[in-house]
Parts: C-alpha cells; structure tokens; sequence
C-alpha cells in the first residue's frame, strides 16, 4: 500500500511521528511518501520524502492571506495528491490529515472497492481527510481542475455558492458529488467488512479537542456527530484486536481510524 502525507507551508508537526509509527505497525508491506517543504528530522521509522517543487503543484491566491493558514494548506493539498498521481501514473493512494492514527491494514478491504475515490463525508455538504483511498486518477484530476476553476471567480463568489463556506472540505462536496464516493462513517449509512471510518467525529469524542473541548464532545453538525446526539455512542477499546468497537443496533463494528483533532496522537498508540 501507498501512503501519502503532506504539509505545505512550514514544518511537519512533530506529532506525525506517531502516525507514521502506527503505519508500519498495522501495515507491515506498505511504502510511506511524506511531501512537504521541509523534511521531518525526527521520525525514525522508513519514509520517503518529496519536497514540493518536485511536483508541479498549481499557485493560487485563494485564502493565501486568511488568518488561519490551515486553509490554504488544505487547499494546496488537493493539487499536491493530484499533481503525485499525474507524475507518477499511480493510483491506490492512502491519504489523511496529519493527526490521524489507523488501526486496520487497509490491503485487506480494497478487493470490496472499485476504481474510485473514496473520501470520508464530514457533513452533508463536505468531505474531509479523516480517511481517503484515491483509485482513480483520471477522475481526481478531473476534481482538482473543477475545484481551480471555482475559486478561480475569487472568494466572494465562492462564499456565495456555498453559504459563506470556503475552505476545501465544502469545495470538495461543491465539485466532487459525482467523482467522489463516499466512506462508510457510521452503520446507519454502511460498513466495509465491519470497518467504519472517521471523519472527525469519533476522534472528536473519545479525545477532545484542542478548543477546549473534552472526551465526550458531539458536533451535532457533523454527519457523524447527528447520528450520535440521537443516541450517545458506545466505543470501548478491544485489547484483543488492538482496535476500537462501536456497538450500535447490537452489532460490533470496528473503527478502522481515528482522527485525532487533540493531536495528543501519543495516547492513541496502540
């Protein structure tokens, strides 16, 4: 399997050392690319770094001036994956967000996937990094050119297309409703051999946020988040199968990720 991490702008967190830990553990065969603008001195497990001018990565000025530039590195991300696809002629990438920690070897689930590409649904409207698996690089390019022509027309317009929403969660659920397919995030929409994945909100839950937020939080918003303010969620950790359960309808289902938005990773090495 083929592992894709990125951060534009700056160096990686240090945290990121733990993901990439809980990589190799879970995945014994796998090849790990980070790509950035400064290689990471402090992992000690096997990586391959590519620094960001080795792709040729579009330039845009949209949100580069906003005040939180997590934004724009979002952003930058999507043309980042899309322009390693194009160069490389591969397909069949992992891809998340930087604080995610998995518990599955993902090799063992893709004979139930097709040629597609397969993002965590955050909202209704939105997709998130929590967990994506990129199998389709014709139509993630066609994403990424649909997403450029949107924000070429400046912020404005795109706030007013999406209801004042324009970071890259919302661009992706604008561009990519017929080019993305979504993971199963919750029982109530489906399973891939029992595995659920996360967007935000488990992670949310069990770990807090770092907004002050603590174990226990529900964004009832979120997609996820709605299904358990109807009722309160049930995850214990299986120390047989080192992964955590979520019994829902009287089934246990298996948390394959678990983004961590405390980026307290550290905790969740299992």
């Amino acid at each position: 399997m083929i592992y894709l991490l990125t951060h534009i702008g700056g160096k990686f967190p240090d945290y990121i050392k733990y993901s990439i830990r809980q990589i190799h553990k879970k995945n014994s065969d796998c090849t790990i690319y980070l790509c950035g603008d400064t290689k990471p001195d402090f992992i000690d497990e096997k990586y391959t770094f590519i620094h960001t001018s080795e792709l040729n990565i579009p330039h845009t000025n949209y949100l580069i001036n906003d005040p939180n530039p997590l934004w724009y590195g979002s952003l930058m991300r999507i043309f980042l994956l899309n322009s390693f696809m194009q160069k490389e002629n591969v397909e069949g990438i992992i891809h998340f967000d930087n604080d995610v920690m998995i518990y599955g070897d993902f090799a063992k689930l893709i004979n139930q996937l097709d040629r597609k590409n397969y993002i965590t649904p955050h909202k209704y409207t939105q997709y998130t990094f929590g967990f994506s698996y990129l199998n389709n690089k014709d139509e993630f390019n066609i994403l990424t050119n649909r997403i450029i022509e949107t924000i070429a027309h400046g912020e404005l317009k795109v706030r007013q297309i999406t209801g004042d929403e324009i970071h890259e969660m919302r661009l992706l659920g604008l561009c990519g409703n017929d080019l993305i397919s979504p993971l199963p995030v919750h029982p109530e929409i489906g399973s891939i051999n029992e595995f659920i994945f996360d967007p935000s909100s488990y992670g949310q839950y069990i770990g807090g946020t770092p907004n002050g937020h603590t174990p226990g939080f529900i964004d009832e918003t979120q997609l996820v988040g709605n299904y358990f303010s109807k009722q309160k969620p049930d995850i214990i950790y299986n120390t047989e199968d080192e992964i955590f359960h979520y019994r829902y309808a009287d089934k246990i289902y298996k948390i394959f990720n678990l983004h961590v938005h405390s980026k307290k990773l550290e905790m969740f090495l299992l």
